[in-house]
């Protein structure tokens, strides 16, 4: 390589990362998939919630001990609404769905 590409390459590595040793390279790298990782347990999580928290609210009014009752749920999205019916259908519940993309 000549001296000048490498001046160019050497610069724009420099201006990427402040390490001085592949080590530290190894950590700079590290630290983005942690962050990554740590992203990808959050959003599992957030999933989890909503069905847990739905779950709380239908116990503590009842609705696993009387089948009469029903259920009006209000969700901002609609792919949270269907992901929630999605769950009851898989515990057994009967559900049914209307969203403001259907007409009255």
């Amino acid at each position: 390589m000549e001296d000048a590409e490498r001046e160019r390459l050497e610069a724009r590595l420099d201006a990427v990362t402040l390490a001085g040793n592949a080590e530290q390279v190894r950590d700079e790298i590290a630290e983005p998939r942690r962050f990554a990782d740590s992203a990808r347990a959050i959003e599992h999580a957030g999933n989890e919630a909503k069905p847990a928290r739905l779950r709380d609210i239908m116990r503590s009014e009842g609705f696993f001990y009387r089948p009469d009752q029903r259920l009006l749920l209000f969700t901002e999205f609609k792919d949270a609404l269907d992901y929630l019916m999605d769950r009851l259908k898989a515990r057994g519940f009967g559900v049914g769905c209307i969203h403001g993309g259907e007409p009255r």
